[in-house]
């Protein structure tokens, strides 16, 4: 897994002479704006059991050889994640470092408006919406890696990762409605076979054949019938093919 980084418009509570920052990382069922052809928002299972799990820093602008705000080693630690109905809440105290005064002083002038965090993700899944637009929803975060306060407009959250899933997903629409198609020729060819036989036969004088003529006849026709079994039976072995394939494929 690939770590992916996204980032919301938030307002950050830091009051005057105090040292204290909070504000959420992550917003629950908040769609992003357009990640290069599809929209995104987390579930709020997705964080179940993250925090437990991750070792979390806060840093300004991902940039952690400036030094760390605060951590979280699996839920504790100076930096504090919660969990709520809204998404998921960072605090930390600045700290007394030339990092943690610059961070409090751009928080006061307002040049901090946005906090973003990097994850992974173990779980997503993707629909086709009314409008033709497609929606990701992350289901599962697999860790949190850091928070950030961030001072500039972030330019990499159209993310390989989330695009390469986009992808994968659009191919597997594709493959499925190639099968739904097939299906859909194969029971039209059915309809018109049984439509073909189904109609009325003008019926011919019969005129006397000499004997070995019309055992010729005769031999032509057995021919003709056992070509016609063998194609009908050929059009329904494709036919149940076809079912199948697509039952499992839909399954899956």
């Amino acid at each position: 897994m690939e770590k992916e980084i996204r980032s919301f418009n938030i307002e950050f509570r830091q009051e005057p002479e105090s040292r204290e920052v909070n504000g959420y990382a992550i917003v629950f069922n908040s769609l992003s704006h357009n990640l290069g052809g599809f929209v995104e928002r987390i579930a709020p299972e997705a964080m179940n059991g993250v925090i437990e799990r991750s070792d979390v820093v806060a840093v300004l602008n991902h940039n952690q050889d400036r030094g760390i705000l605060g951590r979280s080693r699996n839920g504790k630690g100076s930096l504090q994640l919660t969990v709520d109905d809204k998404g998921t809440c960072f605090r930390f105290d600045a700290p007394h470092t030339a990092l943690g005064d610059e961070v409090l002083e751009y928080l006061r002038r307002g040049d901090a408006s946005q906090c973003s965090f990097a994850f992974t993700v173990s779980a997503d899944s993707w629909r086709k919406m009314e409008d033709g637009t497609y929606e990701r929803t992350i289901n599962q975060i697999d860790r949190l890696y850091d928070v950030s306060v961030l001072t500039c407009t972030p330019a990499y959250e159209e993310t390989s990762v989330s695009c390469r899933s986009f992808e994968a997903f659009k191919k597997q629409e594709e493959e499925e409605e190639r099968k739904l198609a097939e299906l859909e020729e194969a029971k039209a060819a059915e309809k018109a076979e049984e439509r073909a036989e189904e109609e009325p036969v003008a019926e011919q004088p019969e005129v006397e054949a000499p004997v070995e003529e019309e055992q010729r006849s005769e031999d032509v026709d057995e021919e003709k019938e056992k070509a016609e079994e063998e194609r009908k039976k050929k059009i329904l072995e494709n036919y149940e093919r076809l079912v199948k394939e697509t039952l499992a494929y839909m399954l899956k």
